[in-house]
């Protein structure tokens, strides 16, 4: 991509925003976004997981926590003795600038510890 005067750039300077968030510029190919916002991605998404506690393995097992699935979860089960650990392995070091959490039952307390150690 170049930076110039629009009266310069002639018709190879003809972009078109579409509704979709995507634009449109040379024939029918797209600039499209990967990544939920301009910069970041879901570097958890298919991450190695463990938990101490799950509710029915097959169905919300750890792994479901990161599944880049909107309608699958993780589950602990209710009541379970001590704390419940979920552990992601993100296989690398990454850089993590947010975390977001969604809860089907808020827990009555919760941590997020972030380690480079594993």
């Amino acid at each position: 991509l170049e930076m110039m005067e629009c009266d310069v750039a002639g018709a190879s300077g003809k972009w078109e925003l579409q509704g979709n968030g995507q634009v449109k510029g040379f024939g029918d190919l797209c600039l499209s976004l990967a990544g939920p916002e301009a910069g970041l991605a879901d570097v958890a998404n298919s991450a190695g997981a463990v938990a101490s506690s799950t509710l029915d393995a097959a169905a919300h097992g750890a792994s479901k926590a990161c599944d880049g699935e909107p309608s699958s979860y993780w589950a602990s089960k209710l009541g379970a003795d001590g704390p419940v650990t979920l552990t992601l392995d993100l296989g690398k070091a990454e850089l993590v600038e947010r975390v977001a959490l969604g809860f089907e039952f808020v827990p009555q307390s919760f941590s997020v510890l972030i380690s480079a150690e594993g």
